[in-house]
């Protein structure tokens, strides 16, 4: 008689190609492309000499190659990073990425601007990329071409708007005039580059001591009186911040009139203007 240990040996062998004895397959969990992605951020950030940083970059950038990302993936998944850093020395070598990242400007606008127009915590970190993405020239005009395919759409994206004109509202009227201006009278078109261009060059030059303070300034709130009853939003908008900035350049009504405006981003900016005890003559 056999044992019964032989006779379960027996079969087993015998059964050896019977479909219930099959070993099921265990699947290994993967992590998602966006958790590949952060681990290598997390990777570069933990610092070291340059042979460690740009070897984690590179790992950086070919798992994200492997993901069949481009630039603005990537760099919306740094942004969303930044929430999660802790210590300046973390700060410092984020800031290192994203420069050697080198992504192009219009990449940085459509990575940064959506992030900022939903608010949250990475506000700060979206207007660095957004100023990177718009560089000034010799005389310190901001360019703001980047921003021109994110602009163009049904509703101008009120939170990148209010920052570009803050950041240098001359550069911003234009780029918006070249959006959203094709209606505008030729010579409203031709009065306006004159009294911009006035306005501007008499604060470029205060700025830099080429005139006094107070020189001239009559000259610029008369034009900015001037461009404040036109009909265009993004002109209204242009005087309600050079108002909110060189507040006593605004003549009687003109504060008052940009505050009552239709435009809620004019009527924001207009409120915002604080009243000149005193104004030019």
């Amino acid at each position: 008689m056999r044992k019964p240990a032989m006779v379960l040996l027996s079969m087993l062998l015998a059964c050896g190609g019977c479909g219930w004895m099959k070993m099921p397959k265990v699947k290994l969990s993967e992590d998602k492309p966006e958790v590949k992605v952060q681990k290598r951020i997390a990777v570069v950030l933990r610092g070291g000499d340059d042979v460690k940083f740009y070897r984690a970059m590179s790992e950086l950038t070919e798992v994200s190659r492997d993901q069949g990302w481009d630039a603005q993936r990537l760099l919306n998944e740094v942004i969303d990073y930044y929430g999660r850093i802790d210590s300046n020395n973390e700060l410092a070598v984020y800031y290192r990425l994203l420069e050697t990242l080198k992504a192009p400007r219009s990449a940085m606008v459509a990575a940064a601007a959506p992030k900022l127009e939903a608010g949250g915590a990475n506000q700060e970190i979206c207007k660095t990329i957004l100023t990177w993405a718009s560089p000034g020239d010799g005389r310190g005009r901001t360019d703001f071409a980047a921003f021109a395919t994110y602009l163009q759409q049904a509703q101008a994206p009120s939170s990148l708007v209010l920052w570009m004109y803050e950041r240098d509202p001359g550069a911003a009227l234009w780029q918006i005039v070249a959006i959203y201006g094709d209606r505008m009278d030729i010579a409203d078109r031709q009065n306006l580059a004159l009294a911009e261009h006035v306005i501007s060059e008499i604060l470029w030059r205060q700025q830099r001591g080429l005139l006094k303070p107070d020189q001239f300034e009559g000259a610029a709130a008369d034009q900015l009186e001037v461009l404040s009853k036109y009909r265009e939003w993004y002109v209204k908008l242009y005087v309600a911040q050079v108002l909110a900035t060189y507040p006593r350049l605004a003549k009687d009504g003109v504060a008052e009139r940009l505050a009552a405006d239709g435009h809620p981003l004019v009527s924001r900016v207009g409120k915002s203007i604080r009243r000149p005890t005193t104004r030019p003559a």
